[in-house]
């Protein structure tokens, strides 16, 4: 599996999660912050995971939470964390539109 930039939660309110899930904002959803729900970690079928996150991404930390949970809390599998230096969250983004533009 590979995890591009994500936006997990952490245990502050977050509005935007509120916003998508209404029927439950807190941060406790393992869909927003699974680094809380350890069992479910070990229960992950996939034998490997890559997280990608950018150096300069105001979330990064939030990825480097998940790959550790990971690693500490008995997944069996094997997992990877790809740092891009000097970028911001979802780069790659803007990057393909400027190549796409730059094509036209």
């Amino acid at each position: 599996m590979v995890i591009v930039h994500p936006y997990f939660g952490s245990n502050w309110p977050d509005t935007i999660w509120a916003y998508c899930c209404p029927e439950n904002p807190k941060t406790d959803d393992p869909r927003f912050n699974p680094a809380v729900h350890l069992s479910l970690l070990s229960k992950l079928v996939c034998s490997k995971i890559l997280i990608c996150i950018g150096g300069k991404d105001f979330i990064r930390y939030r990825g480097w939470t998940y790959y550790e949970a990971l690693k500490k809390y008995g997944w069996k599998g094997e997992v990877e964390i790809k740092e891009t230096q000097g970028e911001e969250h979802v780069f790659f983004i803007w990057i393909s539109q400027l190549v796409r533009k730059l094509r036209h």
